[in-house]
């Protein structure tokens, strides 16, 4: 297995996403009691992910080997037309690029876990393959 630092768009994917579908950004406030209608939330949020992102590698590789990937210089940005598919494959990157270490048992990497969880179940409810396949009863 190998790990990198992900880029700005992956991050930003995510937390765009969540800035604009109204039913998964509420859903995210009562798990996880972060507003993401105020900037400086946004900004932390996307700055705590790729902190545990360079965390990660930094474990995987070696202290300091994070910054040879990229500049650790992470910047908010919103991202337009984003979707559940593209938040989905984004958060996915973000989320197997994270998992060395203790990163996968801090609570940001647990939240992250259980969104990419939903989104799939969201995904897979609403495709026509599911919409079309008998009831079981």
């Amino acid at each position: 297995m190998s790990a990198f630092v992900v880029e700005d768009k992956t991050i930003n994917t995510v937390i765009s996403f969540l800035l604009t579908d109204h039913d998964f950004k509420r859903w995210f406030y009562r798990q996880f009691n972060i507003d993401l209608d105020q900037d400086y939330t946004t900004n932390q949020l996307g700055k705590a992910m790729f902190e545990l992102n360079v965390e990660a590698v930094n474990h995987r590789y070696g202290k300091g080997e994070a910054e040879k990937f990229r500049p650790l210089d992470y910047k908010f940005h919103l991202e337009l037309n984003t979707n559940h598919i593209k938040a989905y494959k984004a958060l996915g990157v973000w989320l197997y690029q994270c998992c060395e270490g203790v990163v996968p048992k801090t609570h940001l990497y647990k939240a992250m876990q259980k969104l990419y969880n939903r989104l799939a179940h969201y995904l897979t409810q609403n495709s026509e393959t599911y919409k079309q396949t008998l009831n079981y009863h």
